[in-house]
């Protein structure tokens, strides 16, 4: 077995390649926000930006893989340091307190990952499927009869919250695990709020918006 098959199958080997993986997942919600943004300048931009992202074809594709690949390794991979955590201590995973002290969202880790991951699945069979092999199906109407129904917007808008306290650990955590936090352990806190911050009023922000004022942010093409 090489040094590095090694490393990978060892307890900080697992936990490096978890923080990079959730790192990149949390990159990608950065990405995908920024489009989504697109809706409050109109259906046209949406589609325009929907269709854009379709154009380049095998090149999403592939990266459409990557990333289920990627979020699939971070969640299998999460399950085995909690097990293995919670075989060791006969308790849940949770960091140390010489790391940060505990809070509710790292002790809430082992629970809103896996909702994060149904969510996901949801999210997928909701929009991005129907949109991709849908027929003459338009982008601005799917998310304007998905997050203008009462249910489907509230769902969506408690999952941002889940997803903002997961990111509020998991950011500097995979930080910390992976050497690259800054010097002053605060700023890497105080960095993970800010980001979960923004992720639950931007995602937040656009499912309210379209349910209460759908008129005005003029999806319909």
């Amino acid at each position: 077995m090489s040094r590095r098959s090694q490393m990978f199958l060892s307890s900080v080997g697992k936990k490096q390649v978890m923080a990079f993986t959730g790192l990149a997942f949390i990159g990608f919600l950065i990405v995908h926000l920024a489009g989504n943004l697109n809706i409050f300048i109109g259906a046209h931009a949406l589609n325009t930006y929907g269709q854009t992202l379709e154009s380049f074809g095998a090149l999403i594709v592939a990266a459409e893989f990557g990333l289920a690949g990627t979020l699939l390794l971070h969640a299998a991979l999460g399950v085995i340091v909690v097990v293995r955590n919670f075989q060791a201590r006969g308790r849940s995973y949770e960091v140390k307190k010489e790391e940060g002290g505990r809070s509710i969202a790292s002790r809430t880790m082992w629970i809103t990952g896996p909702f994060i991951l149904a969510f996901i699945g949801l999210h997928v069979a909701q929009f991005a499927i129907p949109y991709k092999f849908g027929k003459d199906v338009v982008l601005s109407e799917i998310v304007r009869e998905r997050l203008h129904d009462p249910v489907w917007a509230s769902i969506y808008g408690a999952a941002m919250l889940i997803i903002a306290l997961h990111v509020s650990h998991g950011f500097w955590s995979g930080l910390q695990t992976l050497g690259l936090a800054p010097a002053r352990h605060g700023q890497t806190r105080e960095a993970s709020y800010l980001l979960a911050i923004i992720f639950a009023m931007g995602y937040g922000f656009l499912a309210a918006a379209i349910y209460f004022v759908p008129h005005v942010l003029a999806l319909k093409p």
